[in-house]
């Protein structure tokens, strides 16, 4: 059997599959979304801490019963979780997976600033050490009155930004 043969004898095969038994057929990640687990060890944290958080998921869903991805209900780049802490204000926090702070995507970085400018607590972190870091030293900040100080904090702690190659760069190879 050749390759071109093999490859539809694969998606004939899958094609079965999602017709006689649909719960099967839903696409599976290959990295089993390690930020998953950051996000429920934050959470712990967050809400031991008195915070009142909830999870957003804004991404598309698979629906099984529609055979098809469903749109999500938020503006793409909101974050992970919004709520508030248990002094009332504003957090937003947007989970990644460990050593995978670089991959914020500029909506994501654009609303999470947007959020820091307007005084909330507004972070992307990749373990619940972190986040409790990032936090203990903006709220003794924001406790001493140092608002400017507690916002470039946030500001600093938002991962550089991914420098885009255009096609008029002289060094781009």
């Amino acid at each position: 059997m050749n390759e071109f043969q093999k490859r539809i004898k694969a998606a004939t095969e899958k094609y079965i599959t999602k017709e006689t038994n649909p719960k099967q057929a839903a696409p599976s990640r290959r990295n089993k979304a390690p930020e998953k687990e950051v996000e429920k060890a934050c959470l712990e944290w967050m809400r031991s801490q008195g915070f009142c958080i909830s999870v957003v998921e804004a991404k598309a869903t698979w629906s099984p019963s529609r055979q098809g991805y469903t749109s999500s209900s938020v503006k793409a780049g909101f974050s992970d979780s919004v709520g508030n802490d248990a002094f009332g204000f504003a957090v937003y926090v947007e989970f990644k997976a460990p050593g995978k702070l670089s991959t914020l995507r500029a909506n994501q970085r654009e609303f999470l600033t947007a959020r820091i400018e307007s005084g909330a607590f507004a972070v992307v972190v990749d373990s619940a050490e972190s986040l409790r870091e990032l936090y203990t030293h903006w709220q003794s900040l924001r406790a001493r009155n140092k608002i400017g100080a507690a916002k470039q904090l946030l500001r600093s702690a938002l991962p550089k930004e991914r420098r885009r190659r255009s096609s008029s760069d002289p060094f781009d190879f």
